[in-house]
């Protein structure tokens, strides 16, 4: 017995049909009510989940495997997961989508264009020779890319539209680079130094939190930097002083340190005020989040379903050893 305790749509109910077709032998079961939850979580072998709590976890006592309808395992209790043996599968469907947003913040902001847009409404022309109306292109620059995973290889693909050089980081060393990568490396420093706009695309783990600090930071004199990856990847006070002393050149941030509680919709994303300083653009790590983003992901776990159904493996696993 497989069960969805995700929010379901239209698509997704689709998707379950689809399952309930392919596979008659095995019970897909939409447990939206908690009533519902509590009757078929200690039957379950298999759960699909947004949110998982360590209770539900301790209910399920038949529990298998967890899919989880996105990328991020941040707030499943992994350590229960890794002690009981069960899988966790992931999906990558909305990769190509976050990959987009990355390059259309780092088009934003080598462009100017949130600044020039803002000024423009109130009457002001930038324009003339100066610095002042000037905007830098993308078209040719050597970016680095820190997590070259499924995001980060669909921003490699669109970076080459620019003609761009791309060098990738990945923690632990391959010989050959991924395509559209020119060149690969597990030297970090290597690959900011040899780039002007760097995308962070990596995963939050205890290896990778903070990795980007005042020191790092001070080596990217006159680069801009694009985090789709998770924000505390980035020293939270040292990326703030590094944009606003000018260390940086600028910074496209979807991803944050301070999120709204519960039914709140208005909070500041940081402790800091980014949203006062000219040389950024931000989103409210959104990235994955529209339609397209959406159906690839529930495509992505429905895939991951079948070939759990099909081998006794998901096409995505989880290593729970380096949370990614």
């Amino acid at each position: 017995m497989i069960i969805f305790l995700n929010k379901l749509n239209d698509y997704w109910d689709k998707k379950i049909d689809e399952l309930k077709e392919e596979f008659p032998d095995v019970k897909f079961i939409p447990a939206r009510e908690d009533e519902g939850r509590d009757k078929y979580l200690p039957l379950a072998s298999g759960i699909v989940a947004s949110k998982l709590t360590t209770e539900d976890l301790n209910k399920a006592s038949s529990l298998k495997i967890l899919f989880i309808p996105f990328t991020g395992i941040n707030f499943f209790p992994t350590e229960e997961l890794k002690n009981r043996n069960i899988m966790v599968s992931n999906s990558h469907g909305n990769s190509r989508v976050v990959a987009e947003r990355a390059v259309a913040l780092a088009l934003a902001l080598l462009g100017r264009i949130v600044e020039f847009h803002n000024d423009l409404k109130q009457g002001y022309w930038h324009r003339g020779e100066g610095a002042s109306g000037q905007w830098t292109s993308i078209q040719g620059r050597p970016c680095g890319i820190l997590g070259v995973g499924h995001v980060g290889r669909h921003i490699a693909k669109l970076l080459k539209t620019f003609d761009c050089r791309v060098v990738g980081f990945k923690k632990h060393r391959v010989e050959e680079p991924p395509q559209y990568v020119d060149e690969i490396t597990n030297d970090l420093l290597e690959v900011i130094d040899k780039s002007e706009v760097i995308f962070i695309c990596l995963p939050e783990t205890k290896e990778t939190e903070g990795i980007i600090d005042k020191e790092i930071l001070s080596r990217m004199r006159g680069k801009y930097l694009v985090n789709v990856g998770r924000a505390r990847i980035v020293k939270e006070e040292a990326l703030y002083r590094a944009l606003k002393e000018g260390v940086l050149s600028g910074a496209g941030l979807d991803v944050w340190y301070k999120y709204p509680k519960g039914k709140e919709e208005s909070t500041y994303p940081s402790n800091y005020p980014f949203h006062e300083l000219p040389n950024v653009v931000i989103t409210p790590h959104n990235a994955g989040n529209n339609k397209e983003a959406r159906e690839l992901n529930i495509d992505g776990t429905i895939e991951n379903i079948q070939t759990y159904l099909k081998t006794g493996k998901p096409l995505n696993l989880v290593n729970l050893d380096l949370v990614y």
